[in-house]
Parts: C-alpha cells; structure tokens; sequence
C-alpha cells in the first residue's frame, strides 16, 4: 500500500507499527478472555470477525486520515 500511495514501505512501517501494536495489546487480550471464557466453541471465530470488523474500519480510517479523506 506504502508503494502504491508514493511512500517508501519501511517509513510507513516506521511510522505506524507501534502505534498499531499498542492499540491492539489493549484490545485482544480482553476479547480473547471474554472469547474464550464465555462464547460457545462454534462462535468464537464470529465473535472475533466481529470485534475485527468493529475495529478495523474506524481504526484504519483514523490512521488514514492524516493523508487522505475517509
């Protein structure tokens, strides 16, 4: 994507890893005990699609705006 938007990859990755990986440390490790804890075997995999879903597109819009328009 980096390339395709005229960046170079590695100062993307540079520039947005971290962040990424210290928002997603305060989310997963709550949605897989709550998963695992409570949620029936044949949900689990929907309940993470969900949560996914849920967060990827508000987050990935968050991390694109600072270029472009969501």
């Amino acid at each position: 994507m980096a390339i395709m938007e005229g960046t170079s990859p590695k100062d993307k990755l540079e520039s947005t890893y971290t962040q990424a990986l210290q928002k997603n440390w305060m989310v997963w490790p709550w949605v897989q005990a709550i998963n695992f804890k409570l949620v029936p075997l044949e949900h689990r995999v929907l309940v993470v699609n969900m949560v996914s879903l849920g967060r990827s597109c508000p987050y990935l819009c968050e991390v694109r705006v600072r270029r472009f328009v969501c």
